[in-house]
This record gives structure tokens, sequence and C-alpha cells, in this order.
């Protein structure tokens, strides 16, 4: 069950869409997985039965879904949109890490490797608010965490995990089915694990701006809550912590041009000219008349003597 912070936020807060190009490839990942039952069968994260198929192939179509979020991504980037080019190799990073992670755990609780850690050595990102923490516009950090505790039959953590994973605008309103990975044998599993690992490999080549260095929250996905955060930062005077608000809420929503004047304004407060230049520039790709942008671009030019 969601505990009541997750209700009462999901109904106060407006959700937003990440943008047309990942919606359409998320549809994409539907139409090859078919709908059907959920993964939970117990509580908030669907209404169908477990599936107990051992020839489920999920992972293919999800897989399929992400590299092609990150080729969207490789077109923004030829059409100079940087930033928003990094918000799509962020989530397509994010959520295979998601599924990578969640087969090495899955193989450490078929009894490979004494720990964890033996089974995730040489992945690129292991533990999930360190996989939540490079794309926290992705739900799939929650929803496979979710898998994994349904799996070891603690349903109402399980239930936890699903419903903040169906906060995310971003997470499909139709069924996905991913419980029957614990069906499949050790070998194929590791198999599986070092293909996605070639696949991650691909996308995190592309990341060029890092990580969140914010606490993993339910909300992080939510603009509004970012910034908020960002606010009460900046009227703490603490400019470190709203820089790192702002620069997050860009990529979770690259497509608003607001929240670029807030991070250019903070990158400025901070003195990091390089980020008050890449704010700029990106921010006016999305609105070049943006009054907020503008004003920031004006300061910035008066603080280095420019009429």
């Amino acid at each position: 069950m969601m505990n009541d912070r997750i209700i009462k936020e999901k109904r106060k807060i407006g959700l937003r869409l990440f943008g047309v190009m990942l919606v359409v490839a998320l549809i994409f990942l539907l139409a090859a997985c078919g709908g059907g039952n959920s993964s939970g069968g117990s509580g908030n994260s669907g209404s169908g039965s477990r599936d107990n198929d051992v020839t489920g192939d999920a992972h293919t179509a999800f897989t399929a879904a992400m590299m092609q979020i990150m080729d969207d991504g490789a077109e923004l980037a030829d059409e100079g949109y940087f930033v928003q080019a990094q918000s799509h190799y962020a989530f397509s990073a994010s959520s295979l890490s998601s599924l990578r992670y969640a087969i090495e755990y899955i193989l450490w609780l078929k009894g490979e490797g004494e720990s964890i850690k033996d089974v995730t050595e040489g992945s690129i990102n292991a533990g999930w608010d360190e996989i939540a923490a490079v794309c926290y516009a992705s739900p799939y950090p929650y929803y496979f965490e979710g898998v994994l505790w349904e799996i070891q039959g603690e349903d109402e953590k399980a239930d936890f995990y699903y419903g903040a994973a169906l906060l995310n605008p971003t997470f499909p309103d139709e069924d996905i089915i991913f419980y029957y990975l614990r069906n499949i044998e050790v070998k194929d599993l590791y198999k599986l694990r070092d293909e996605l690992r070639e696949t991650e490999s691909e996308v995190y080549s592309l990341l060029m701006l890092g990580s969140a260095t914010l606490p993993r929250d339910v909300l992080c996905y939510d603009p509004e809550y970012l910034v908020t955060g960002m606010q009460e930062a900046v009227l703490e005077e603490n400019y470190a912590l709203a820089y790192e608000y702002a620069k997050t809420v860009v990529l979770v929503d690259p497509y608003t041009a607001d929240y670029y004047s807030h991070a250019a304004a903070c990158a400025l407060l901070c003195g990091d000219m390089e980020g008050v230049a890449l704010y700029i520039d990106n921010g006016l790709f999305v609105d070049p008349e943006h009054e907020g942008i503008n004003a920031v671009y004006g300061i910035l030019l008066d603080s280095i003597g420019v009429e």
C-alpha cells in the first residue's frame, strides 16, 4: 500500500510529460510487450496476476525502446539541443541500468556470488540510489526495485516501489511484465546481463552532465517539487544546493524555458560561468524570447562589461 505522502502528492501535483519523443518510445515498448498482466499481483502495482512464463521477452522490447530514446537524443544533439539530448541519454541509461541491476540481483538471489558486489563487479552503476541519480525522470529504478521485493515475497515493500513508479508520468498506463525474470536460467541471465552491459556502455559514453547529487526521493521526477526545493535553498542563501535543484529540474524537464532561467541564475550565483552559458544557450533554443533567460543574459553581459 502506498504511503499517505505519495497519495497526497499525487492529488496535488499536476504530472508532466517528459517529452513527445519519449512517450512515443514508451508506446513502442507497450506495443512490443502487448500489455496484459502486471508483475504486481497483490497491491497497487497492477490489476493482473503474476506472470510465470519463462519465455517472456519484455526485456527485449524494453531495451529497444530505451535505445530508441537514445537515438532520439542523438537527433536532438545534431540539431544543437545539447541539454535535451542529455536528458534522453540519461533516461535511457538509468532505465537500462535498472533492468541490468535487477538481473544481477536475481542472480545473487539464485546463489551467485558471496555478495551482490561479486555479481555487479564490472558494471557501470550498482545500487538503486546511484542508478536513480543518473536520471530522476526515469520511473524504472523504483519499478524494478518493486519487482525484486515481489520476487522475495515482500509484497508491502513491492507495493510502495510500484506505487512510486506509477506516480511518474513517464510510466506506461498499461501493465508491463517483468516478474518472469526470476524463472530464467542462470546462464541465460548472465548472457542477458552481459548484453545489457554493452548497451549501457554505448549510452553512458554519451553522458556529459553527470548524475544528480540530490538525495533520492519519490518526487524527484516532478519539476514543481524540484523548483520548490530550489526556491527554499535560495531563501536560505544555500546557492550551491539551489543550483543542484535547478540543474536537476532541467534534466527532468528539458522542454520548459523557465527552468533554464532558474539554472542560469543559480549558475551565476555560484560563479559557474560555463554553466551560465550552457543554460542560456540551450534555453534560448527552447524560447528565444523568454524574459527570464534574456534577463540573466543581460546580467551576464553587464558582469563582464559588455554593452
